[in-house]
């Protein structure tokens, strides 16, 4: 983000509900659904046309660079959700979401510049985490346990979703028309793969 443009790095980081059927089929031997990636390529074109990266300020080495970035965010991604849904069945999911955050705090703590923080600060940070780390984490770890990483993947292009109607409606950021369209292709996309009946789906080898 800090290298280019933000839409620019968003669509990138977005290739994981791509990604991730590939990476459950390596890992997990879960075959996706017939619908599994025409959904995921048209979720990852309403984002497109939500985010406009293109008429994103900042030169093209810089998005090039900033999209180099977020695809190997992606690809990270793709790899967790599987991983994620393989080690289910022997730990809970607070266990799964915490573990690999204590390796996490270490290498912040040692790469990161260390800035003094006022403890009313502290107290947001905490709360936050517990809020939208741990508490987010722990659910998406219990509901990957249900449904196919696949589906996973592409739910979870109603984040962007979000973030727009929070941008929207908390600092009057403006949604363009055609950025509305996307958002009809995230949910139609998201919705049209999600009530796909799951006995029709190929069994994990």
């Amino acid at each position: 983000v800090s290298r280019g443009p933000v839409g620019v790095a968003t669509l990138s980081h977005y290739l994981a509900p791509v990604l991730t059927p590939l990476m459950a089929l390596m890992l997990l031997r879960e075959r996706p659904s017939r619908r599994t990636y025409p959904a995921a390529l048209v979720g990852l074109l309403g984002l497109a046309l939500l985010l406009q990266p293109a008429s994103a300020a900042g030169s093209g080495r810089d998005a090039l660079w900033t999209a180099v970035f977020g695809a190997s965010s992606a690809v990270f991604y793709a790899t967790m959700v599987p991983l994620g849904k393989k080690l289910a069945p022997h730990f809970s999911a607070l266990e799964v979401q915490g573990y690999h955050s204590y390796v996490s705090a270490l290498l912040l703590w040692l790469l990161v510049p260390h800035l003094h923080i006022v403890w009313l600060g502290l107290g947001k940070l905490l709360v936050a985490s517990a809020l939208g780390g741990i508490g987010a984490g722990a659910l998406f770890y219990s509901g990957i346990r249900l449904i196919p990483s696949g589906l996973a993947s592409v739910l979870t292009y109603g984040e962007p979703l979000v973030a727009t109607a929070v941008g929207a409606a908390a600092f009057h950021e403006a949604v363009k028309p055609i950025g509305l369209l996307g958002v009809a292709m995230i949910v139609g996309g998201g919705v049209w793969l999600a009530v796909e009946k799951r006995e029709s789906l190929p069994r994990p080898s």
